[in-house]
């Protein structure tokens, strides 16, 4: 680290960090950055690429079997929607027909849901595949069950009941401001704040 740059900064001993709360630049190699509180940043140089880290959404699917019997059901996300003949479906009901194959029971699915506001349906060969339309940790909160659906069976990679799979990357840095007590991940080799606080902690001391 260069020494001449420490300006109200300071080592935390064993954890090999330093506190950095001025204006002036400190460098050396940082692999964490803690903000104390609101920070902007005037120099933050991180050689890790920022752009390639993307969340992945969550997702969950059911498969049928065999064709659901009339008044059976699934519930998405809190809300019940029951199979029905063809001739006996509502369209403005939470109705399903039922197809005449298991992939056309599929497709219905995904026509019924298609502007479902937090779920993205889609359907192949007998299986609708929900996805959660934004991407993260949030949507694994998100709820699928087969209902009393007796040839429905649900895969997922979450809490029975749930999407699951879905992750919230930590963030590499690359803008400048940032709230308190974020974390930023990175391979941070300046930093300089206009304002704020934070704890820098050295790539190979964490």
């Amino acid at each position: 680290m260069n020494q001449d740059n420490l300006f109200y900064a300071r080592m935390t001993g064993a954890y090999g960090s330093v506190y950095i709360g001025g204006t002036n630049a400190v460098t050396g190699e940082f692999s964490r950055i803690e903000c104390v509180n609101a920070t902007v940043f005037a120099t933050l140089t991180n050689t890790l690429d920022t752009t390639a880290t993307t969340d992945v959404a969550a997702s969950a699917y059911i498969t049928w079997t065999g064709a659901p019997t009339a008044n059976q059901n699934i519930v998405v996300n809190g809300v019940t929607y029951t199979f029905k003949a063809v001739a006996d479906v509502d369209p403005d009901e939470a109705h399903i027909a039922i197809g005449a194959t298991v992939s056309e029971t599929a497709a219905y699915v995904a026509a019924k849901l298609a502007d479902h506001a937090l779920l993205a349906v889609t359907a192949a060969l007998g299986v609708a595949t929900f996805t959660a339309r934004t991407a993260g940790a949030g949507g694994n909160s998100l709820l699928l069950t087969a209902g009393n659906c007796s040839n429905c069976s649900i895969t997922t990679a979450g809490d029975s009941g749930k999407l699951g799979g879905g992750i919230t990357r930590e963030r590499m840095a690359s803008a400048t401001t940032y709230p308190a007590n974020h974390t930023l991940h990175g391979h941070f080799t300046a930093i300089k704040l206009t304002s704020g606080k934070v704890i820098a902690y050295h790539a190979n001391r964490q």
